[in-house]
């Protein structure tokens, strides 16, 4: 799931409809500049808009521009008038579930709010029942995990900020919930078993046995061979197990270099590193190192590239982080402490664990650390 734009576009075609465009985009302005503690619609939704636009006057051209721009930059879309005119206007860029900007139709009455595309992981049927709430409208919902009250995994994966890996499977846990069947969850040793409503009945640790712990080198974090409809792993191995793998984005890369280190050496690096540790480079949620680095080009760039936040220590705070690290005396004297990529990458994660050591090329060195990620169901 790419990020989404935090840019939304309200489009009318009647004088009727642009007074709802603009009562709506001001409403959306003004309780997110009062930060309203009693508004009825989430600040969630606020938040993720800051700019609106509304006229009444599109032409076919102009409207299928508009429709390709929000598509191409993941800008979400409230049509106002038929919906017969947003289901032909965003069918040339319709992609998929995973990549599609949440799209939503009202009548110019503003009595119906409903959401024909991106329901759960573009927040298409959230926003609906907010704006809702709003316009003192009904929200009409026609997805099936929501109209029967049942567990959705995709809204699950949204609401924990997982990488859904592979989409059928999405297809898969579905069709067991609408079954009114059980959902078995794995992660972090754990095993977890959901109502199809999605209310945790049971959870119970699994143990390894030490001849599956020896074969894994870091077994400690993976899941069991036992198959579940749903697993939940940064590792590689453990996307087969289930119905559906979703990544967590759980793991901190900790990044010495010298000056001037191009980015693609530095992605380079990383990317072996997460190879030899068998990590789906989807789980990448952070990029660190010492805070005399934070300027450095080739790691701004990395970071970005892995739309990822730039993390920098400075070098008392990395001394203080517990642990047994690699030592570099040549380091120490050059930064003042004696390693960079292993200690910031745990001082981003001070209750995880380091999964990976230091591992040096050409002048870039790489550790990796994990985050705990366990689901609030």
């Amino acid at each position: 799931m790419e990020e989404a734009s935090k840019y939304i576009n309200i489009i009318s075609f009647t004088e009727k409809g642009e007074a709802l465009a603009k009562r709506l985009s001001t409403y959306l302005f003004q309780s997110q500049q009062k930060d309203q503690a009693d508004c009825e619609c989430d600040r969630d939704l606020i938040k993720c808009i800051s700019k609106c636009r509304a006229s009444k006057s599109y032409s076919a051209i102009r409207l299928s521009e508009c429709a390709k721009e929000s598509f191409e930059k993941k800008q979400g879309m409230i049509f106002i008038g038929a919906a017969g005119i947003a289901v032909r206007t965003i069918a040339p860029f319709l992609k998929d579930k995973l990549h599609d900007p949440f799209v939503i139709v009202i009548d110019e009455n503003g009595d119906y709010v409903i959401p024909i595309l991106s329901g759960h992981v573009g927040r298409a049927n959230e926003y609906a029942r907010k704006i809702a709430a709003f316009l003192n409208a009904q929200a009409v919902i026609t997805t099936a995990t929501d109209v029967s009250h049942c567990f959705a995994a995709d809204l699950f994966a949204q609401k924990n900020n997982y990488v859904i890996q592979n989409k059928e499977g999405i297809a898969r846990v579905s069709a067991k919930t609408l079954a009114r069947q059980n959902v078995t969850v794995h992660c972090e040793n754990r095993s977890v078993t959901l109502s199809f409503e999605g209310t945790v009945l049971k959870e119970e640790s699994i143990e390894q046995s030490e001849k599956e712990s020896e074969k894994k080198q870091i077994s400690d974090q993976s899941v069991p061979e036992k198959e579940a409809d749903i697993i939940i792993s940064p590792f590689i191995q453990d996307g087969k197990k289930g119905s559906l793998w979703l990544v967590p984005r759980c793991i901190v890369v900790g990044v010495g270099c010298r000056r001037k280190k191009e980015a693609a050496l530095i992605k380079q690096t990383i990317f072996e590193r997460l190879a030899q540790s068998g990590i789906a480079k989807e789980a990448v949620c952070q990029i660190t190192s010492i805070d005399r680095k934070k300027d450095e080009a080739g790691l701004i760039e990395t970071a970005a590239d892995f739309n990822v936040e730039f993390v920098t220590f400075t070098e008392e705070k990395l001394r203080q982080v517990p642990g047994n690290f690699s030592s570099s005396a040549f380091v120490e004297k050059t930064v003042g402490v004696d390693n960079v990529c292993e200690r910031s990458a745990m001082a981003a994660a001070p209750q995880g664990i380091l999964l990976a050591r230091k591992y040096a090329k050409d002048g870039v060195t790489v550790a990796i650390a994990m985050h705990t990620f366990f689901p609030v169901f």
